[in-house]
């Protein structure tokens, strides 16, 4: 009997056990299916948000400003991780892209990105206040987008852009401006992270630029202000 007993609690133990088991697999897939529930539609509402980042940014009318293409050598001064330089990246192909920006952290972000998507058609290069450190009479187009309000020495950067473009070389600046603070003095503008039009406007002019093309508004008011777009050549054009 004490044999049979210990078979029969045996029996049960391992039944339980199986049972436990079961039970512990179908947790696994439940919380798994549940995992995979919430990926897709955090990956959903990610698609979503950089789609609408992207048409607000409005990178394919900035690079159709650029006029690049397969082949183009570019910089973009500003680049911070590489939102407009990824970009870029597969449009000039053959060429090259020089990411400039003073931030060093920012730069060590965009190291990481340009690494994850397997970008190999990019420098990254730190530079100074007065001069974005880019090679002489190499350049077809320059971006600067966003970023012109932050320079303490204009008219040095805009010499030296101007100094590594070659002479049908092009420069893009989209900057944005509040519509409260358009008519306030520059330096009131910059503690806001902004700068309207007419001052980089002049600022090309004295640099040896010629202005060929304003769009103002550049993309449409958010919270008050707008962004504005200028594209220019070398005078001697």
């Amino acid at each position: 009997m004490n044999s049979i007993a210990k078979l029969f609690s045996s029996r049960g133990l391992y039944e339980s056990q199986c049972l436990n088991v079961g039970q512990v697999q179908h947790d696994i897939s439940r919380n798994f299916r549940r995992f995979l529930s919430i990926l897709f539609v955090i990956l959903i509402l990610s698609s979503c948000l950089a789609c609408a980042q992207d048409g607000w940014q409005k990178a394919p009318e900035l690079f159709e400003a650029l006029q690049i293409k397969d082949g183009s050598w570019v910089a973009d001064i500003g680049s911070r991780e590489g939102y407009y330089t990824t970009r870029m990246s597969p449009i000039v192909d053959s060429g090259w892209i020089f990411a400039v920006d003073i931030n060093a952290n920012a730069l060590k972000d965009l190291h990481t990105n340009l690494r994850s998507a397997d970008i190999e058609n990019v420098t990254p290069v730190y530079s100074v206040e007065d001069n974005p450190m880019l090679p002489f009479g190499t350049l077809d187009a320059v971006l600067i987008r966003n970023t012109y309000h932050e320079f303490t020495r204009p008219t040095s950067m805009l010499k030296y852009v101007l100094k590594a473009l070659k002479d049908s070389g092009r420069l893009v600046v989209a900057e944005a401006i509040s519509e409260n603070l358009e008519n306030t003095s520059r330096e009131r503008q910059a503690r806001s992270h902004e700068i309207a039009k007419n001052f980089v406007k002049d600022d090309l002019e004295k640099a040896g630029f010629r202005v060929i093309k304003e769009v103002d508004p550049f993309t449409e008011s958010r919270h008050g202000r707008h962004f504005w777009m200028l594209v220019a050549i070398p005078q001697k054009n």
